[in-house]
């Protein structure tokens, strides 16, 4: 019995009465005022919340995680509180912005020494959870401008008004309260010139219905200025580094801030710490100034660390610029609007850029932020646009300031961009000429370089090295051309050298030598930007201009003082150089005239009559055309004719078959006819000389020339008229006196040859002696005959034989012989026949 009454005492102490939680609430940190949660619902933002559950049990208490319920949170841990076996320390975190529920229902805990032991009575907790922490943003306003808001610096403004948003509705009791006892200054050192820091001055809930789950106040900071800074105290710097809090580095003491002194982007710089007051007057500016928001803590519950917030006292209107390429093509191009500053929206939409120089779609301007616009620009053609815009009365910054010039002409502003717009090629523009060469004494007006103060008469020293002829080629520059090539041609195969990427609408040809008569044609291709680009053929981004060029004109003068002279070169039809020479009398003038002066033009066939539309077999026409008149004239009468010379040279006029001719043009019945006929008979001359190829004219009428190459027509092949053959039956007398007239002859010339020729011809030959030569009978004495005895004088018998029995001469060789008739034989020949000596030899 004893043990059973042990055993029911054991069992009666065991069973206790069941236990509660008794509160949860969370854990203070110290310093911290308390806050009840469920009274107040203070919306939270923490990382995590430690909840502190509390049960009334008698012993240490056991507190099962996995019955515990959260709605809207997470456990992040779970421990006993130490010092306390009855307290257990919860830590959470909300998932998302809304209510957090926790709760500990009953049976979560037991007692450590009965586990049959729970609670009966369960707890809960819940707060308002926030997923971000509480903001602070700032907006300033201008509380009292005044009637007249953009001269602020004839008044003194103390005040500027500040906006502050939460991002939570709940705060409004808690901060307005606290708002009320904070101060808003500006961190600088106090100093005894500076005035005291800037002072809230009232905060309120404000009016303007706050954004969804947000609280708006009204601050009113009073804002101090410096009077102290003069003009001269304001220096312009360019833009320092910027820090993050929107301040520009500067000197301890020094403040760098915009103003309208120092034009953007050039700021400005004084030493100060405060806005610019009434020392400089008529100063725009946007000083900086840093409120700061002082930190709190409220435990677990709430915290605001401590916030810098940069705003500016603004008293500058924004200014604006524009941003766009320089160049664009097919099918447009954007620009930008870049304000200095956040500007109002609707005015910053409303007054888009304008285009002007070409001809394009309509366009809308879209935000790209607070402070920048953008617009589409679709030109209809090529050209330069050129884009614009100006700040109005509607163009607004957040301060209120806005760009009216009409109440204060520093408030205005405006830019310009030109971007040069390609749908193809450049547009081409004229092109212009400037001939130079050195004129000759007898051009007219007459050229003098020196004056003589004891004649008192004028004259020309001619230099000693005669300038060069040069062509200076100008033109406008094309649209949308951004370089050049130029050459010159003429004739059939004639050019200049390529110049090639002018960036200069303009280039001398040195040394140039122009002729008369001859039309060059002087090209210009002009490139645009996108020359090369992939994609874009040459027809879309070249073009070439090709205009005429001609000699000027030359005058001379024509009265006699100059005989001779020469005009400038002409071309023949093989493009080499022909001389031409005017020759004038003494007497030689027209009448009427002001000045006895002849002008020569080359020919534009634009305008002029063509020579070679009246080609022939016979006349063809050369590239020598040019104009002679007298200026101011419209008629002249030559008292003496005028005379032309070419000289063209084996070069110039290699073709012998034809001659030169020069015709003029007669306008009323449309014929080149020929020049020498217009002078009086006495003064016709037409003279060609084929050896030194010249051709000279004398001509008596001024119009326009050409000078044609001339053939001559062939004559007519005509054949020959058949002759007739004299009858056969001739009379009798006919004949025998031609006979008897034969027979004549015939012994005249038989007597002359028998009384002249034939004497004359007779020669004495040598004798065999006299050429050493002995003879037959002499040689060979024994071959006589008998009968030639009878022969022999019977009174010489002796001598006959001494002879016979003589030696005979040496026999001579015929090389000997001949020797000795050489010798002999031409004075015996001459002394034979009675010639002279001449006629010997």
């Amino acid at each position: 019995g004893y043990v059973r009454l042990l055993l029911a005492c054991a069992a009666l102490a065991a069973a206790q009465d069941p236990f509660a939680v008794s509160s949860i609430s969370v854990q203070s940190k110290a310093g911290a005022f308390a806050l009840g949660f469920n009274a107040r619902r203070v919306p939270v933002y923490a990382e995590s919340l430690t909840l502190v559950v509390d049960f009334d049990a008698p012993g240490a208490v056991v507190l099962e995680q996995s019955l515990i319920v959260l709605e809207n949170a997470e456990i992040l841990d779970l421990a006993s509180q130490l010092g306390s076996d009855r307290k257990w320390l919860l830590t959470v975190k909300g998932l998302a912005t809304g209510v957090v529920n926790i709760t500990v229902p009953p049976g979560a805990a037991r007692l450590s020494s009965d586990a049959t032991t729970t609670n009966e009575v369960g707890g809960s907790f819940s707060y308002s959870n926030l997923d971000k922490a509480p903001t602070l943003s700032v907006i300033v306003e201008n509380s009292d401008r005044g009637e007249d808001p953009w001269y602020w610096t004839t008044k003194v403004y103390p005040s500027v008004g500040l906006t502050l948003t939460f991002n939570s509705s709940t705060l409004s009791s808690l901060t307005t309260r606290y708002f009320e006892q904070q101060t808003a200054d500006v961190p600088a050192s106090q100093m005894d010139t500076i005035p005291p820091g800037h002072k809230l001055s009232k905060i309120e809930a404000a009016l303007t219905p706050p954004p969804l789950g947000s609280a708006i106040y009204n601050m009113l900071l009073n804002i101090t200025l410096n009077d102290t800074v003069t003009w001269r105290d304001i220096s312009c710097v360019d833009a320092p580094t910027r820090q993050s809090n929107g301040l520009y580095d500067a000197p301890e003491g020094f403040t760098v801030f915009p103003c309208n002194l120092c034009g953007l982007p050039r700021l400005c710089t004084c030493q100060s710490l405060w806005p610019v007051g009434a020392g400089a007057p008529g100063i725009l500016q946007e000083f900086p100034l840093i409120v700061r928001v002082k930190g709190f803590d409220m435990g677990t519950v709430i915290r605001f660390e401590e916030q810098n917030i940069t705003i500016v006292y603004d008293t500058l209107p924004a200014k604006v610029r524009l941003e766009a390429d320089e160049y664009a093509k097919s099918p447009g191009f954007k620009v930008q609007a870049l304000w200095s500053e956040p500007m109002k929206e609707v005015g910053m939409l409303s007054t888009r850029p304008l285009v002007q120089g070409v001809l394009v779609e309509d366009y809308d301007a879209v935000a790209l932020s607070s402070s920048s616009i953008e617009v589409e620009i679709k030109p209809l053609g090529t050209g330069i646009a050129i884009i614009s815009i100006n700040g109005s009365i509607a163009t607004s910054d957040l301060a209120g300031n806005t760009n009216d010039f009409t109440i204060n002409v520093n408030a205005s502003t405006g830019d310009q961009k030109q971007v040069v717009y390609s749908d193809g090629p450049p547009l081409p523009s004229p092109l212009n000429f400037e001939y130079s060469r050195y004129k000759q004494s007898y051009e007219w007006p007459l050229a003098y370089d020196h004056f003589d103060p004891v004649t008192q008469s004028f004259s020309r020293v001619v230099p000693d090295l005669i300038p060069v002829p040069t062509l200076l080629v100008s033109w406008t520059p094309f649209v949308t051309a951004v370089s050049y090539d130029l050459w010159i041609t003429w004739g059939d195969d004639q050019e200049t050298t390529i110049v090639e990427n002018l960036t200069q609408p303009s280039y001398l040809f040195d040394d140039f030598t122009a002729l008369l008569g001859v039309e060059y044609s002087v090209h210009v291709r002009a490139w645009n930007f996108w020359r090369g680009t992939p994609g874009e053929p040459e027809s879309r981004t070249a073009i070439v201009q090709k205009d005429p060029f001609f000699h000027p004109t030359v005058q001379v003068l024509a009265n006699g003082s100059f005989p001779t002279i020469r005009l400038p070169q002409l071309m023949s039809q093989t493009q080499s150089n022909v001389t031409v020479t005017v020759f004038l009398q003494d007497s030689t003038s027209f009448v009427p005239t002001s000045a006895p002066v002849l002008q020569f033009d080359s020919v534009d066939f634009r305008s002029g009559a063509d020579p070679c539309i009246d080609n022939s077999p016979q006349l063809s026409c050369t590239r020598m055309n040019f104009h002679i008149n007298v200026p101011g004239a419209n008629f002249v009468v030559f008292r003496k004719p005028v005379v032309l010379q070419f000289a063209f040279g084996e070069e110039g006029w290699p073709d012998m078959s034809v001659r030169p001719q020069l015709r003029y043009f007669e306008d009323y019945n449309e014929e080149w006819r020929m020049v020498a006929p217009t002078c009086p008979p006495e003064f016709r001359k037409e003279k060609w000389n084929e050896l030194h190829r010249i051709y000279e004219v004398v001509l008596c009428h001024l119009c326009q020339f050409a000078l044609f190459e001339y053939r001559a027509p062939e004559a007519p092949i005509t054949p020959a008229p058949e002759v007739e053959r004299p009858s056969l039956e001739t009379n009798p007398v006919f004949l025998l006196v031609v006979i008897g007239v034969a027979v004549a002859l015939c012994a005249f010339f038989a007597c002359l040859y028998v009384r002249y020729f034939r004497s004359a011809i007779r020669v004495k030959l040598p004798k065999h002696r006299e050429l050493g030569v002995a003879s037959v009978d002499e040689r060979f004495p024994r071959r006589q005959e008998d009968g030639g005895a009878a022969f022999q004088d019977d009174a010489q018998p002796l001598q006959a034989l001494a002879d016979a029995q003589a030696p005979m001469p040496p026999l001579l060789s015929i090389a000997d012989q001949s020797a000795r008739q050489n010798q002999a034989a031409p004075l015996a020949l001459g002394a034979g026949v009675g010639l002279d000596d001449e006629d010997a030899i």
